[in-house]
């Protein structure tokens, strides 16, 4: 029996609503088509609808739906803010977050192994951001500290309710090799059990998927962290305990 086509177009009645910022690459569309329909840890993800928005983030919003950005999207985390005066900032990437935090009341940022001079003097003069280096995160898992511990730790300085935005880049080159990241760099199930963390913990507002080029590793990664990102966002369905 052929699968139910995961992305919708019109998205209406999805709860997930994606804003196209820059066209979705076919290698991510096909990539989509492979994607298992029930994850273990969030179960049938796409029963509750992912679709490809008609909407501005303000009426997606408005509508109780989830709003995600595909490419940079200024307008989702502002819009989300204005609904939430103590929104935080999950942001992972191998390159620091280049916006302004003031939205946000705390800024959590983890997978950092490329940034400037200037960059790094920034983020220690901002109080309430919170960067989680690369190398420092390796370190602890050299120390013993195991990479649960380290995922509770980067969720609870997170407020309640969140923005997640992840850019390809914070996984390790080997796993999407067109994109041109770093050395370094999280593993697929380090970015899956962080991304669970923040499922169990907090409440994830609005997220961004970011860096898709269109090649075909890349692609298949992208398309499995998106369904990935739509479950943290919805929460942990009835699915098996793992």
């Amino acid at each position: 029996m052929p699968k139910t086509a995961l992305l919708r177009s019109p998205a209406e009645g999805c709860a997930i609503q994606l804003l196209l910022c820059e066209p979705l690459p076919p290698s991510v569309r096909a990539g989509l088509d492979a994607v298992p329909r029930n994850d273990l840890f969030y179960g049938e993800i796409w029963r509750a609808g992912i679709g490809i928005a008609d909407a501005d983030a303000a009426s997606i919003l408005d509508a109780g739906q989830v709003p995600g950005a595909i490419g940079p999207h200024p307008g989702l985390h502002a819009a989300l803010a204005a609904r939430h005066p103590r929104l935080g900032l999950f942001h992972l990437s191998a390159e620091p977050w280049p916006g302004e935090t003031d939205a946000f009341e705390r800024s959590v940022g983890a997978g950092y192994r490329r940034a400037s001079p200037a960059d790094v003097a920034r983020l220690r003069a901002a109080p309430s951001f919170f960067p989680y280096w690369d190398h420092e995160l390796e370190q602890r898992r050299a120390e013993g500290a195991s990479w649960q511990r380290q995922c509770e730790g980067m969720v609870a300085v997170l407020p309640p309710v969140v923005y997640l935005s992840v850019d390809l880049s914070v996984l390790a080159p080997h796993l999407c090799p067109g994109r041109g990241a770093p050395m370094g760099g999280l593993e697929w199930w380090q970015l899956a059990v962080l991304l669970r963390v923040l499922s169990a913990r907090r409440e994830v507002a609005g997220f961004a998927l970011e860096g898709l080029v269109d090649a075909e590793a890349d692609g298949r990664v992208a398309a499995a962290l998106l369904y990935q990102q739509a479950g943290c966002a919805l929460g942990r369905r009835d699915a098996a305990k793992v």
